[in-house]
C-alpha cells in the first residue's frame, strides 16, 4: 500500500507541474489515451479551441515530448491578434510548416532559437524556454529566473518538485499534457487577450529573490574565465560539476569591459537555476587616469557595462580588487588616512563612485560588494566611509555599500591578531566596528611556497585558515568566504599555482579533497 502510495505521487507531482484551475469531470474523451487523465479537460479545451490535434490513431499522446515549433504554435493560436497575421502568412505551401510561426514570433520579438537556427525547431522544449516564451507573450523580458518567478507570481505554475528556482527545473522538458494544462492557465489569467510584443531590453524581475532556494552563499571559490588557460579550455558544465562537487555555491570572475561581461554573462546562463551563483569583480585601474573625474566616467562606463550585460543574471556586483594596493604609500601598515598617497587615492575613490552609478543606472536592485582590501588596509574604506581624503579634508562625496569585502592569505597569519608595524589588530573586528555590513572574505589562499601539496591542504582548512573562519563566522558576520583559486594559472601568466585543481582543468590536488571533506562536515546556513 505504501509503495502504490509512493507511485500515485509521483505521477500526480509530474503531472502538476502546472497548476490545474477549474478541472472538471467529463464521462468520456475525444482521444482513447486521455480519458482519466489528470489533464483530460485541459486537453479537450486545447483541442476545441485549434491549439492541438491528436493522431491518426485516436490517441493524443500526451506524454510525448513537444519541440520548440510545437510549443510556439499552440501558444501562437491562443491569441487572436497572432492568429491574425498568420491568415496572412506569405509561407509558400513548400516552405517548413513553421515557418510562419518563426515570422510571426520575430514581430513580437518572441525568444525562439529555431528563427536563426531552423534546426533547432525539432528539438525538444525546455521548461526554462518555455517560461520565457511565456513571459514574452505578457511583454515582459525576463532571463531564466526572473521568467519563472514571473509565472510563480501570476499563479502558471508551481514548479516540478518545488515552488523555487530550482525546484521549476528548468532544464527539463515539456510533454503535451503539461503545456496544455499551461496555455489553459495562459488563457484564463492574461489580462489581456492580444499577444504583447517583448520588451526589447532585459530587465531584472525582483521577484526573482524571493523563490531561490535559501541555500549558503558561505563556500566559494574563484576564477578568471576572461584571463584564458584552464578557465576558457574547461566548459562551464564541467567547472559548475566540479564547484557542486566542492559543495561550493559562489563563484567569483573578473570583468573589465563590455566583452569580458558578456563573456560572464554566458557562464551565468550556463549555472542558471544550478544554486552557484556568479559573482563579477570589476577591475578598473584607476591609477592610469589623470584624475578623479576621468577616473569617475570611466568607471561609470564600465559600471554600465557590467549591468547591461548581467542584469537579472546576477545578484551582487564588487566594484574593485585591491585598489587600495595603488593609492598606499610604501611600507605604511594601511591603519591611517595618512597612509596613503591622496592624488591616488582621489582617482581610486572616482573609480569606485563611477562603477555604482553605472551599474545602478541599469540593475537599481543590485547588492554592492566593496572594492576589496587586504592585510591591515581598512582605513582606505574607512575614508570612502567617511567622505574624508589622505590630506585631512573632509566633507567629501561618501561611498555606501552592501557588503564589506577582504582578503586573507597564509603570510598574513592569524586574522585576530594580525601585527603590522603600527601594533596588532583584530581585522575582522575592526571592518564590523568601522562598517557594520556583511563580510565576505572575496578571497583567502596559501601562497605556494607554503609548502608541499599536502601542507598547502592542511592549512587551507586549518586553524589559521578556513577552520577559524567557520568558527568565527557567527560572531563578526562572515556571510561568505571564496579560496582562491579554482585552477592552476602560473602556466598562464596568473597569479600563480594556487588552484584546487592543476591547469589542465582536470586533475584534483590535495587541497581539493581536503576542502571538499571540509564543507561537508561542516555546514553553513
Amino acid at each position: 500500500m505504501l509503495r502504490s502510495s509512493k507511485i500515485i505521487l509521483a505521477v500526480l507531482l509530474t503531472i502538476s507541474i502546472f497548476i490545474i484551475s477549474g478541472a472538471s469531470s467529463l464521462s468520456s474523451s475525444v482521444y482513447k489515451d486521455v480519458e482519466g487523465h489528470q489533464a483530460e479537460s485541459a486537453i479537450i479545451w486545447a483541442t476545441n479551441q485549434k491549439l492541438v490535434k491528436g493522431y491518426k490513431d485516436g490517441s493524443f499522446k500526451p506524454n510525448l515530448e513537444v519541440t520548440e515549433a510545437e510549443f510556439l504554435a499552440m501558444l501562437l493560436r491562443l491569441f487572436p491578434n497572432a492568429i491574425t497575421l498568420l491568415n496572412k502568412s506569405t509561407s509558400k505551401p513548400s516552405d517548413n510548416w513553421s515557418d510562419s510561426y518563426y515570422s510571426v514570433a520575430a514581430l513580437f520579438n518572441m525568444p525562439v532559437t529555431g528563427l536563426v537556427e531552423p534546426k533547432q525547431r525539432v528539438n525538444a522544449i525546455t521548461r526554462g524556454q518555455v517560461a520565457e516564451l511565456v513571459t514574452g507573450a505578457f511583454g515582459f523580458h525576463y532571463d531564466t529566473d526572473g521568467s519563472i518567478a514571473f509565472l510563480f507570481d501570476r499563479g502558471l505554475s508551481i514548479g516540478r518538485s518545488g515552488k523555487t528556482i530550482k525546484g521549476y527545473e528548468a532544464s527539463k522538458n515539456l510533454t503535451r499534457a503539461e503545456v496544455v494544462v499551461l496555455l489553459k492557465l495562459v488563457s484564463d489569467k492574461s489580462p489581456s487577450p492580444e499577444l504583447q510584443v517583448r520588451a526589447k531590453e532585459l530587465s531584472s524581475n525582483k521577484s526573482t529573490d524571493k523563490y531561490r532556494d535559501k541555500m549558503s552563499l558561505f563556500y566559494g571559490t574563484n576564477g578568471h574565465l576572461s584571463q584564458g588557460g584552464a578557465y576558457r579550455k574547461t566548459s562551464f558544465a564541467t567547472q559548475l560539476s566540479q564547484l557542486q562537487d566542492l559543495g561550493m555555491t559562489v563563484y567569483r570572475n573578473d570583468i573589465w569591459d563590455a566583452s569580458t561581461a558578456t563573456q560572464l554573462a554566458e557562464m551565468a546562463d550556463a549555472f542558471a537555476g544550478s544554486g552557484v551563483q556568479i559573482v563579477p569583480v570589476l577591475t578598473p585601474k584607476p591609477q592610469a587616469y589623470s584624475n578623479e573625474a576621468e577616473a569617475y566616467k570611466k568607471g561609470f562606463d564600465l559600471g554600465q557595462a557590467a549591468a547591461r550585460a548581467l542584469s537579472g543574471k546576477v545578484g551582487y556586483y564588487q566594484v574593485g580588487n585591491e585598489l587600495e594596493v595603488g593609492a598606499i604609500i610604501p611600507r605604511a601598515d594601511g591603519v591611517s588616512s595618512k597612509d596613503y598617497d591622496n592624488s591616488k587615492f582621489v582617482k581610486a575613490r572616482g573609480s569606485i563612485r563611477g562603477m555604482i552609478a553605472g551599474i545602478k543606472s541599469i540593475d537599481d536592485s543590485a547588492q554592492i560588494i566593496s572594492a576589496s582590501a587586504g592585510w591591515l588596509h581598512y582605513a582606505f574604506n574607512d575614508m570612502l566611509w567617511n567622505g574624508v581624503q589622505p590630506d585631512g579634508s573632509t566633507g567629501n562625496d561618501v561611498i555606501r555599500w552592501d557588503i564589506t569585502s577582504w582578503h586573507w592569505y597564509s603570510d598574513m597569519r592569524d586574522i585576530t591578531q594580525a601585527c603590522g608595524g603600527s601594533g596588532c589588530y583584530n581585522v575582522l573586528q575592526q571592518l564590523k566596528d568601522r562598517f557594520d555590513k556583511p563580510i565576505w572574505l572575496t578571497e583567502y589562499g596559501v601562497r605556494p611556497n607554503v609548502g608541499n601539496d599536502e601542507q598547502i591542504a592542511e592549512y587551507t582548512t586549518g586553524d589559521k585558515m578556513l577552520a577559524q573562519f567557520v568558527s568565527l563566522a557567527s560572531a563578526y558576520h562572515i556571510q561568505s568566504v571564496a579560496q582562491y583559486s579554482l585552477y592552476d594559472d602560473l602556466k598562464y601568466g596568473g597569479d600563480g599555482n594556487y588552484g584546487l585543481l592543476k591547469d589542465d582543468g582536470i586533475s584534483q590536488k590535495v587541497s581539493y579533497d581536503a576542502i571538499k571533506r571540509f564543507i561537508k562536515s561542516h555546514p553553513m546556513d
